[in-house]
């Protein structure tokens, strides 16, 4: 503020120029009754003092009134900027509070999908141990099955290669007493094989039975030479690669099923 502000503020502005003007009117009386005064007396001089003292006054009054003025118009312009910055942060108070709600608006909003994805990953978890628990039952199971093909499989191979062995050039099949044990014993593994069918199983049951119904056990009647033993050798060879060849493709299949199966439970996770 201007200076003068702190005497303005500390006398109140009517009582200020009451004052003044009372001194003022004071002055003014004294210089009119010695107005008329001998000149060159003392009484002149003291009129000639107080003439000097109200002009110095008046002078004083008029700096301190256009001090006032300056003063009321710095407060004017205070106050009308206050006004502008009261109407703005009013509106920046009511634009605040309209962000404020979209704001909570917008929480509810991400706290509902928070609470559904929660929800959603307990239940993927969930879903995802059971997947699991499913899956390493069926790997245990693929695992116990492959490895019975895999001896089924091999037992029939190496059957096969035992009546290839013993067959001759006009048909018969003639093998000694040792590969006719390993055969039936090789046979018995592929009766036990899940994976072979029951009228398969009679089939090749009924041929050991029939065998062991003879004097001499499976030697003595593979080198017989007899048709029935020619016949029932080149049967009992296109049985074994018959099953060979269908469990061989048992086993291609679930492994195909497995490496599937695999691959479908690592893409859930």
């Amino acid at each position: 503020p201007p200076r003068g502000a702190a005497h303005f503020w500390a006398c109140p502005p009517t009582q200020f120029f009451v004052g003044k003007v009372m001194r003022t009117a004071t002055f003014a009386v004294l210089a009119a009754t010695v107005s008329c005064a001998e000149v060159g007396s003392p009484i002149t001089k003291v009129v000639q003092l107080l003439k000097g003292l109200a002009s110095k006054v008046t002078n004083e009054g008029e700096a301190e009134q256009r001090e006032y003025e300056q003063l009321v118009a710095f407060c004017e312009d205070n106050a009308k900027s206050l006004q502008h910055n009261l109407k703005n942060n009013g509106e920046k108070k009511e634009s605040l509070e309209a962000t404020i709600e979209k704001a909570n608006a917008d929480i509810e909003v991400v706290d509902t999908k928070i609470s559904e994805l929660s929800n959603s990953i307990a239940q993927a978890e969930e879903d995802l141990d059971r997947a699991t628990k499913l899956r390493n039952q069926e790997h245990e199971d693929w695992v116990s099955a492959d490895a019975e093909l895999m001896q089924t499989v091999d037992a029939l191979q190496r059957a096969i290669n035992i009546v290839k062995k013993g067959l001759t050039h006009d048909g018969f099949v003639q093998v000694d007493q040792q590969a006719a044990q390993r055969l039936a014993s090789l046979l018995q593994v592929v009766l036990e094989a899940k994976n072979v069918e029951t009228q398969t199983k009679a089939q090749l049951t009924g041929f050991l039975q029939a065998r062991e119904d003879k004097d001499d056990g499976l030697a003595a009647y593979m080198q017989a030479g007899s048709k029935t033993s020619a016949d029932a050798g080149s049967a009992i060879l296109d049985t074994l690669g018959e099953l060979e060849n269908k469990a061989s493709g048992q086993r291609a299949d679930a492994q195909k099923k497995e490496t599937q199966a695999q691959f479908n439970y690592d893409m859930l996770k």
